[in-house]
């Protein structure tokens, strides 16, 4: 009976090992982007500013500058951001809160709380603070559940202000992801001073109207050459739905009335562009997705004008889809074709009266606005404004 017991625990003990083993599902990053945080790159910084500062340059200082900018372009404040001046996710995206186990404490005035994995610059991290190395510290991020869909996670991994601060302390080998507190794998960093990209899914906008939270837990660790201390410098986020319309956006429905964007319901029968047969035809909404955003742009015509986020696409008089931001465009969308530069001239179609209507203006929102966008049970466009537009179509992962 003894011998029965035994084994009886040992089998469910080796069981429960197992089980547990294969549970940790393992995740690799699926982009390295190298972090150029030199001191020839800051000076190139500092000298490109100069040069915007002296105006009236020389030849030399222009073509100087020409090159300069295509290296760090005008919407890049600094070497240090780890998201630049432009558009991107963050214009409408991002968590409400951050908070963490533990921190170090501050010494000569250098903080090293959670918020500084959330203040998306590479000059500040969060360092744990437990004295041994951290295993099963962690750091939590809360997101409003209208806030924008996240496909990306990205992680700078280790304290990368300099050579040796990065050198010095731990970095992270294994972390857990916790989403909405349940353990959803383990992400496996490599020990490199870069941006390590994980796309483990679309996640945001739950069912149940609760926030979304994602939980990172110190699993293992790079051993730094002095201190005993883990550091991340920013973790932060890319997604979709900041690809949207302003409230009172005009939709064309079935019938040839219009409606508010934000008055559109699931079912909603309205007017989407048959490429193949040139006309319009009927498609009803499968979902319309709202979020809030920051740094729309209102495009302005002769007798009309649309407000948009910069990477929604308009179908143009050269018969492609054009956004004011068409790399983002096609980082996060799947599309026919690749999407071009919108600009002032641009001409763009009003499918309903088979015309094209030319961009004479592009005004910056400083307001933060509700947007809106719709998805469709067939057909991959929509009529906003009179202006035949993309629906959001997000690569798989």
């Amino acid at each position: 009976m003894k011998y029965f017991v035994y084994t009886t625990v040992f089998l469910f003990f080796t069981l429960t090992v197992g089980f547990s083993q294969i549970s940790d599902k393992n995740f690799y990053p699926k982009a390295i982007n190298k972090v150029d945080l030199s001191i020839k790159t800051e000076n190139e910084f500092k000298r490109r500013d100069e040069l915007f500062a002296k105006g009236n340059l020389s030849k030399i200082e222009t073509a100087e500058l020409n090159t300069l900018l295509k290296k760090h372009s005008e919407v890049e404040e600094n070497m240090w951001e780890v998201v630049d001046g432009g558009c991107s996710w963050y214009c409408g995206g991002g968590n409400y809160k951050v908070k963490s186990s533990s921190s170090l404490f501050s010494e000569n005035d250098v903080q090293y709380g959670a918020k500084n994995a959330n203040d998306l610059s590479y000059k500040t991290a969060w360092v744990e603070g437990k004295p041994d190395e951290g295993i099963g510290e962690f750091i939590e991020y809360y997101f409003k559940n209208d806030s924008p869909r996240i496909t990306k996670i990205i992680i700078s991994n280790g304290y990368m202000k300099s050579e040796s601060t990065w050198k010095n302390n731990n970095r992270v080998k294994k972390i857990r992801l916790y989403i909405n507190g349940k353990s959803f794998g383990i992400l496996n960093l490599e020990d490199s001073k870069t941006d390590q990209v994980f796309e483990l899914g679309t996640f945001g906008h739950n069912k149940n109207k609760t926030d979304l939270v994602f939980k990172f837990e110190i699993v293992e660790v790079y051993k730094g050459d002095e201190y005993n201390d883990t550091a991340i410098t920013e973790i932060y986020f890319d997604g979709l739905d900041v690809h949207c319309f302003a409230k009172g956006t005009q939709i064309l429905m079935s019938d040839k009335s219009t409606k508010n964007i934000e008055l559109i319901q699931p079912n909603d029968s309205i007017l989407t562009y048959d490429f193949t047969k040139g006309r319009l035809v009927n498609s009803k909404i499968s979902k319309l997705i709202t979020a809030k955003h920051k740094g729309l742009k209102k495009l302005i015509f002769s007798d009309r004008e649309v407000v948009v986020t910069t990477d929604h696409p308009f179908w143009t008089i050269d018969n492609k889809w054009a956004s004011i931001n068409p790399e983002k465009s096609n980082e996060n969308y799947n599309h026919d074709t690749f999407i071009t530069q919108l600009k002032i001239g641009t001409k763009l179609f009003l499918p309903l009266y088979n015309v094209y209507s030319e961009l004479k203006e592009i005004q910056d929102i400083e307001n933060e606005c509700i947007t809106f966008t719709i998805e469709l049970q067939d057909g991959n466009n929509f009529i906003a404004n009179d202006f035949l537009v993309k629906t959001e179509n997000p690569k798989l992962q």
